[in-house]
């Protein structure tokens, strides 16, 4: 890297993510001369750029080779990078540690929007447990994850977002006051939500950040059971969140 600022991008592979990014803008197939437009190049370097593509197998060649699309190899290649992701091996590590130690399902999620969004999931053992799939929206006052991913945020964030909040009341238990949500995640900690979102359900949470990404990992299952292992369950919590981070 050089003394003076960052190291000179390579102008080829700049290029070849636009590519890549503009087919995902586009949804659908594209010709050379949209693709130059979108690019901002000239129509002649993106013929280049493609037919290279197109002989390493990651183009494919449509309408008699008036337009163009990304290949499966190349979303074939990109599972295959991510199934050794470092930091998805790890997370799932911890979640099988979680999960043997507290015989409960365990979740990691992130923020999005005004929500918690499920990223991995690792089923309890128990014949009785809580469900969910990756890609399942929680609502961030009333899901343990939702409030760990608040309580991780700074404090001038977190409270414009809990202002923001619809703050609707699930159960007779759900936080839909914002001064007192404010005050719970102040406190800081594992949060917990039980009964709260679904009145049989109770979860713990906490927040973790890996690599500059903000995280909660908690578990999730029925109410009492939960509430039975409540300080159990938050020292198991506790050293797999320290241990993950």
């Amino acid at each position: 890297m050089s003394k003076n600022g960052p190291p000179k991008r390579v102008k080829s592979a700049s290029r070849t993510l636009a590519l890549l990014r503009a087919f995902a803008e586009a949804r659908r197939p594209l010709a050379l001369a949209e693709v130059a437009e979108r690019l901002a190049a000239p129509k002649s370097s993106c013929h280049e750029l493609v037919q290279t593509l197109v002989q390493e197998g990651f183009m494919l060649v449509l309408d008699g080779g008036r337009r163009y699309y990304p290949s499966r190899r190349l979303l074939d290649l990109a599972q295959q990078i991510n199934q050794y992701n470092p930091i998805k091996l790890r997370i799932e590590e911890a979640l099988r540690r979680l999960r043997d130690r507290t015989g409960e399902t365990s979740l990691v999620a992130r923020l999005q929007g005004q929500w918690a969004v499920a990223l991995e999931i690792c089923e309890g053992t128990q014949p009785l447990r809580y469900s969910a799939r990756p890609g399942d929206l929680l609502p961030l006052h009333a899901d343990a994850l939702g409030k760990a991913l608040l309580a991780g945020l700074p404090e001038e964030d977190r409270r414009r977002l809990v202002a923001e909040l619809p703050l609707e009341r699930f159960t007779e238990r759900t936080l839909a006051d914002p001064v007192a949500l404010l005050a719970a995640l102040a406190r800081g900690g594992v949060q917990r939500a039980l009964g709260e979102h679904h009145e049989e359900v109770g979860g713990l949470a906490a927040p973790v950040e890996i690599h500059g990404h903000r995280l909660a990992i908690g578990i999730a299952g029925p109410r009492r059971r939960i509430e039975a292992k409540l300080a159990d369950h938050v020292q198991v919590l506790e050293e797999v969140a320290a241990e993950l981070a």
